[in-house]
């Protein structure tokens, strides 16, 4: 039974780490852009363009724009929003 627990706890830090490094790799992303944006408290973001406002969460690749929501990388949604 100690096993099984064992591999839960490693599991859940597996998760944790891959979230981590995901929000890493987004604010990079978001940073080298040449696109104005403003962190909450929360760990979400802002983003303002062109075309209004897009809130985005960088640790889950979630962005919302338009009351619609996109499941993709900062860099694709980067590419979506300036095109």
């Amino acid at each position: 039974m100690g096993d099984c627990s064992e591999d839960f706890k490693a599991l859940k830090q597996h998760h944790k780490d891959k979230k981590d490094q995901r929000r890493q790799w987004n604010m990079v992303d978001i940073g080298n852009s040449k696109i104005n944006y403003r962190l909450d408290g929360n760990g979400s973001g802002v983003v303002s363009f062109g075309a209004g406002k897009a809130i985005f969460y960088p640790s889950t690749k979630k962005w919302q724009h338009m009351g619609k929501a996109y499941y993709v990388s900062a860099k694709e949604f980067l590419a979506f929003i300036c095109a």
